[in-house]
This record gives structure tokens, sequence and C-alpha cells, in this order.
């Protein structure tokens, strides 16, 4: 078995507890014992590269806006202890300061845990260096208009595919973890688009092709003895809808969102600062479904414990 890590899934383990990136670290395990092998290309360690930077300033930046602020009444500031308690609030912000910045000067030397699985995963890949048949053939499947691709004027999705089809043997099983909507099927959002199985089967004869969405489906069907469960919590499925690149991105972080732990008030507020100010979340807050989904967190937490921000985004849709 052959697999494929797009970049978004890589940047996706920034936003991962620790006891899930030690998961996938078994699985990377995995890879350099021979269990299967992963498959990577120079255009991936560029689209890594090129997002990390923004994850990891990300990260931070939640990181501080959730810095505990805490003010007291007057009446309470008349209390005996209360000197003894804001010296102790004021240790503790100076403690967490420090960390922070010695969180960031770690992220900088890429010494953080997480890059030294991604480093690890890149160590045990087998790398497809791009020829220049594999760009040519990138080239003429964007203009042709074929999958994958978003848009005419990038061809990194292709040249991922083109890569992969350049090596492709009879037989070959691919799993290709991605969370880009240009791999998968308009009628089953869950399996790869019809072209793409061609495509792989005229390669392959009697090969096959899965694609997942997340690390943790991938999991389910091939390593089920690894479990990687923050992938559901409403944490991470927040933090990828503030992130989100794309409208069908959006979508399937909606859709998850419905069955997530833990969901709380800041994180609905969070939810509605997304529709806000990120326009691939923004920008499709009329259609139905995703009015559907806002009206039942406004319904779920009641009409007084959400921030100003979800009532006036349910005035403009007249609701």
């Amino acid at each position: 078995m052959k697999v494929f890590f797009d970049a978004n899934i890589l940047i996706s383990l920034f936003r991962l507890s620790n006891e899930d990136v030690v998961a996938f670290q078994k699985l990377v395990s995995g890879a350099k014992v021979g269990s299967f092998k992963i498959l990577a290309t120079p255009q991936l360690t560029d689209e890594f590269e090129r997002l990390r930077e923004k994850a990891v300033s990300d990260g931070l930046s939640t990181f501080s806006k959730e810095k505990a602020s805490v003010s007291f009444p007057p009446f309470a500031r008349a209390h005996p202890k209360f000197a003894e308690v804001k010296s102790l609030l004021s240790l503790a912000f100076q403690k967490l300061d420090d960390f922070t910045a010695t969180i960031r000067e770690e992220a900088q030397d890429r010494d953080l845990f997480v890059d030294d699985v991604i480093s690890d995963l890149f160590d045990a890949a087998t790398m497809i260096f791009e020829t220049e048949q594999i760009v040519a053939a990138a080239q003429l499947r964007s203009a042709k208009g074929n999958p994958p691709g978003k848009r005419k004027d990038t061809i990194g999705d292709a040249v991922h595919w083109e890569s992969l089809l350049s090596q492709a043997d009879v037989g070959d099983h691919l799993c290709l973890i991605s969370s880009d909507g240009d791999f998968y099927s308009e009628l089953d959002k869950s399996k790869p688009k019809d072209f793409l199985v061609v495509d792989w089967l005229k390669e392959t004869k009697h090969g096959k092709l899965e694609t997942f969405r997340t690390i943790s489906s991938f999991l389910a069907a091939h390593a089920p003895e690894i479990e990687i469960g923050s992938e559901n919590s409403a944490e991470y499925l927040v933090m990828e809808l503030e992130n989100s690149e794309s409208f069908q991105r959006t979508h399937d972080v909606l859709e998850r969102l419905r069955s997530a732990t833990g969901l709380t008030v800041e994180h609905v507020n969070r939810i509605i600062v997304a529709f806000e100010e990120n326009p691939n979340v923004g920008r499709i807050q009329q259609e139905r479904e995703v009015q559907d989904f806002i009206g039942d967190l406004f319904e779920g937490f009641g009409a007084t414990s959400v921030g100003s921000c979800l009532h006036d985004l349910l005035d403009d849709w007249g609701g």
C-alpha cells in the first residue's frame, strides 16, 4: 500500500493534541519498517513550507487571545486577600508570557515536537522528483480542465497527481489523504472523483484508489489500533474553520461541527467571527444549509448566551 499525505493534512498536525501527534508518529514508524510506503514530492515540501509559518503564527495568536484577563469589581478590591491574589496573577501572567516566548523561539528554530515528527515523515518517504514530463503533463491536465485542480493559474494538485501516476505499478493500492475537495466525487464526498479512479486504473490495471479527508478516517480503515481523537473535537474543528482555504473545506468542517464534542459559547462566537473575517467562510453564509447550521447554534446555546455578532448575522438573514 502506498500513502500520500497532502500538505493541508500535514499542516493540520499543528492543531492536533500532543497525544494525537504521538499516535501519528506510530504511523510514521510503520512506514520506516516497511508496513506501507509513504510518497512525497518536491511540490509537497514547497506547499508545506509555504503553509507552516502561518499555521504556527495562527496557533500562537489563538494562544495569546485566550490568555486570561481578570478584572475585579470595586468591592472585591477592598478584600484583605486582594493584594495577594493580584500578586499571584501578575506572576502567573509573567510566567505565561515567558512560556509563549519560549514556544515562539522553538517554533522559529523548528524545535517543536510536531516538526520532528513531520521531518521523520519526509525522511521515511519515497520522494518522487519532478521531471519535465511530469510538469508538462500537469500543465496539459490543467489546460484541459481535468481534475485535480481549483484554478488554471496553479498546477500544484496536478503535479502531485501526475507524480503519483508516474510511479504507479500494476496492482498498486494508493491511499490519498487530503481535505482538498478537488480529489473527491460530487456524488459521494468520501470517495475519489471517477475521473481520477479511471486515471489510476489505466496505470495499475487492477489497482485501487482510496481517499480520506482526515488522518483518523484513514487510520480507522487501515490501522485501527492507532487512534486520533482531537480531529473531532470542537477546538480542532473551529481552528480548521478559521483557517479554511476553500468553500468545500468550509462545508466539510461545518458538517463535522454538527457532531463535535465539547462545543462551548466561546467556540460559537469564534465560528461567527470566522464568518466575518474569513472570505472562504463568509461568502457561503447565504446558502440554506449554512444558515440552518447557524440557526441550530442559536437555538442550542440560547439567545442570551452568545455574542451580539450571532444576533447581527441572523438579522442580516432576516432570521
